[in-house]
């Protein structure tokens, strides 16, 4: 087993040297990096994408908008006699 796996370092190692791009290069270093910290830390580690719209992350996260009628009652319920803004000020 140990023969098969040096036999693959050595035909990777053949492969890289042979990269002429820096682009290339560059990946794969980013690609092992992620291979280590993904074997240190498990799967915390993730690539960070590149872009990302709101509805993409609406449909990952399984986002249900507030009902405002539901929200106002709860809020009415609540009775709190304070303004919005009387609240805000007690933040200071």
């Amino acid at each position: 087993m140990t023969a098969n796996i040096n036999s693959r370092k050595y035909e990777l190692i053949s492969k890289i040297t042979e990269l002429e791009s820096e682009q290339e290069l560059a990946e794969l270093e980013q690609h092992i990096n992620l291979l280590r910290a993904k074997q240190r830390f498990g799967d915390f580690i993730k690539p960070i994408r590149e872009t990302i719209s709101i509805e993409e992350l609406k449909r990952e996260q399984n986002y249900k908008p507030i009902n405002k009628v539901e929200f106002d009652a709860l809020v009415a319920e609540l009775g709190i006699p304070e303004s919005i803004e009387e609240l805000l000020a007690m933040l200071d």
